[in-house]
């Protein structure tokens, strides 16, 4: 690589890193980027407590639309009734939290109740639903109460109308987001090889002209594309929204989605810059074919030492000497030209492309399934940005040469195919690098274990997706490193017989098998880059895993109705603290569930917690624990042996502290039967 060429790179690098670190600067983390799942509720799901609460809480991984609705229900005599107050609503102080008022709680009967709640996601407009069951005093349906902290605890996954089944809709909204992300490629693929790769060439500027209309025309291609597909996304999300609400397509829907959600606004900003952008391909093209077309003056060699200018034809072919010791027309490109690229600085029409490009990522990347659900918030749009770039840059630009500039280049020209992959390999490997760290970045943040790696769907898409990375980087590998030389060297040796000797026609052959092997490798490419973007589509589609709290515990706790104690509440300071013991079992594991309340209701998730714990008929010892940062409950797990091995009163002592705040303090007395 050129060291001119290197610094061009780099600066390009920082400042796209640069403007984009700007750029995300100024937005604010916009949580929900992905689905919105259920992570907790109050009360929990599965669980008995003594009286109905007056507002029921439901805690989401992502932040939610307004569209989002909940409606708690008393299951009496095998029927539903409504017991919810109005509608219910977001919590002032937490966009992920869903408040559900309950009416007259102190006369609902004991039973068994459910909350049913239907939840879009503010930032990718997708609708998820489940159900909440919970029991007070004892369970109406003959069937005891079953505490379960998991992703499917509350959330609707595989059932009917479930967030990962693939229903038409569904497969729809797949094969239209694979588009999207095709077209999107290709066009970023071809912007990106002609006017920073390859324009700089002088020798390329003849075969630039000769596929400008058919670029041209697959630049529209590709911009309709988006356009079409975003606005049949749009549609599908609409209807997914409608049929899980059970309500009608209306304008107030249409609108709520459009206006009242994230994903609607960075919508609309997408529509926008596509046309934004198809109004500046129709400027730039009107441009070209009404100006002149001036061509840069070609040197030849000749036996006196003097330069020769010979002018061509727009489409005019290209011809290679087929006798020894002729020396190159002016329609051949010399090797210096192909070897040493012209040094001038990027056009005015280059730097708005690549600006247009960058925005129209990150438009993308704001409405993404990962950028506000997986944290740090910052850098997960930087690395989600350079990944979606990288991958663009590299796989749109295979797609540009073997769509679009293999097709015009035949089997004469060699060095030119050569040429034109010597100039896109260092970009190529840029990519792949970056695609790389950023992508292994992702993936570590969105999987948290092994276990969701691969017993989780999502993680499942990632591993086809890292082995079909594998067999691109193995293909990119064999032509650049085993069939690009090969070609060279034959070529070279080409002229070196008389036209009239078999050998000639024999190198020729070769050169020509090699040459087919090459675009076969590129072809394959293509293909296997097709299905990496098919893989994108279906992470979209399933979403990162549901990752509760760390400090909760990671199995369920199945406790008998009759031994779990209930849930107690005490007020410290302005907190309303609720504690429950679970399951309330003597000589078995047992976690200590704490939720803690403002004066507003809403839940506070930055405290530290510090817990002691001892019986008070006897000194069994003091046991000790810390719970840190609640989303929303905290949880301490203690195992068996550890304490809870006797009958009896036991003391809890919860210390709280809040940053900035006076710490408060307050004793809970469980009995455990």
């Amino acid at each position: 690589m050129q060291p001119r060429r290197l610094l061009r790179i780099i600066s390009v690098l920082i400042l796209g890193v640069a403007v984009l670190a700007g750029a995300c600067f100024f937005v604010p983390p916009l949580s929900a980027s992905a689905h919105s799942f259920v992570i907790g509720s109050d009360p929990i799901d599965g669980s008995t407590i003594e009286k109905v609460p007056t507002v029921a809480h439901i805690y989401f991984n992502a932040d939610l639309s307004p569209l989002s609705r909940a409606r708690v229900y008393s299951i009496q005599n095998n029927t539903l009734v409504d017991i919810t107050v109005g509608e219910s609503s977001i919590s002032s102080t937490n966009p992920r939290q869903l408040n559900i008022p309950v009416q007259a709680p102190e006369k609902q009967p004991k039973g068994s109740y459910e909350i049913l709640w239907t939840a879009v996601a503010n930032g990718d407009g997708h609708t998820t639903n489940g159900i909440i069951g919970f029991n007070v005093g004892f369970s109406s349906t003959g069937v005891t109460g079953t505490v379960v902290v998991g992703p499917e605890s509350s959330n609707n996954l595989y059932g009917t109308d479930g967030s990962r089944v693939f229903t038409p809709t569904a497969l729809l909204g797949i094969v239209w987001d694979w588009l999207m992300l095709l077209g999107l490629a290709l066009w970023i693929g071809i912007v990106i090889t002609e006017h920073l790769i390859l324009q700089p060439r002088q020798a390329l500027h003849d075969l630039l002209e000769r596929v400008r209309e058919k670029s041209t025309s697959f630049q529209w291609l590709c911009l309709f594309l988006l356009l079409f597909s975003e606005l049949v996304s749009f549609l599908l999300r609409l209807l997914q929204m409608t049929q899980q609400l059970q309500t009608g397509i209306t304008a107030n829907t249409t609108l709520g989605l459009l206006l009242q959600s994230n994903y609607g606004r960075f919508l609309i900003a997408q529509l926008l810059l596509t046309l934004c952008a198809m109004g500046f391909l129709y400027w730039t093209h009107k441009n070209t074919v009404t100006a002149p077309v001036v061509r840069p003056k070609q040197a030849a060699s000749n036996p006196g030492g003097m330069r020769s200018t010979t002018s061509e034809p727009r489409h005019g072919a290209l011809k290679t000497p087929s006798q020894p010791g002729l020396k190159p027309s002016g329609n051949e490109p010399d090797k210096a030209a192909l070897n040493h690229p012209q040094t001038r600085m990027l056009s005015w029409q280059t730097i708005f492309w690549l600006v247009l490009i960058g925005l129209f990522l990150l438009a993308y990347v704001l409405s993404s399934d990962a950028v506000q659900v997986l944290r740090p918030h910052f850098s997960v749009i930087i690395f989600e940005w350079l990944f979606l770039a990288a991958l663009c840059v590299w796989l749109g630009g295979l797609a540009y040469l073997g769509l679009i500039l293999l097709p015009n280049i035949d089997s004469d020209h060699q060095q030119l195919l050569n040429t034109v992959q010597r100039c896109m390999a260092p970009y190529h490997k840029a990519c792949i690098g970056i695609f790389l760290v950023s992508g292994i970045f992702l993936a570590e943040t969105a999987i948290p274990g092994m276990q969701e790696l691969f017993g989780d769907p999502y993680g499942r898409t990632l591993l086809v997706e890292a082995l079909l990375f594998l067999l691109l980087l193995a293909s990119g590998a064999y032509a650049l490193y085993q069939v690009l030389p090969k070609m060279a060297r034959q070529a070279r040796l080409v002229p070196v017989v008389k036209a009239e000797l078999p050998a000639k026609k024999a190198r020729q052959s070769a050169l020509q098998n090699t040459e087919r092997t090459l675009r076969q490798t590129i072809y394959t490419q293509i293909i296997l880059g097709g299905s990496m973007f098919l893989c994108l589509a279906l992470l979209t589609f399933y979403a990162p895993p549901i990752v509760f709290p760390a400090n909760q515990p990671g199995t369920a706790v199945s406790p008998s109705g009759s031994n779990a104690t209930g849930p107690i509440t005490q007020q410290v300071g302005d907190l309303s603290v609720t504690l429950q013991v679970l399951p309330g079992k003597v000589n078995a594991t047992n976690s200590i569930v704490l939720a803690l309340n403002d004066a507003n209701g809403a839940a506070v998730t930055d405290a530290q917690i510090q817990l002691q714990l001892n019986m008070i008929a006897m000194d069994m010892g003091t046991t000790r624990a810390s719970v840190k940062s609640g989303n929303p409950l905290y949880v301490a797990v203690f195992e068996k042996g550890t304490t809870f091995d006797m009958s009896g009163v036991w003391a809890i002592t919860v210390h709280i502290q809040r940053p900035g705040q006076q710490p408060l303090q307050t004793t809970f007395q469980v009995t455990l039967p």
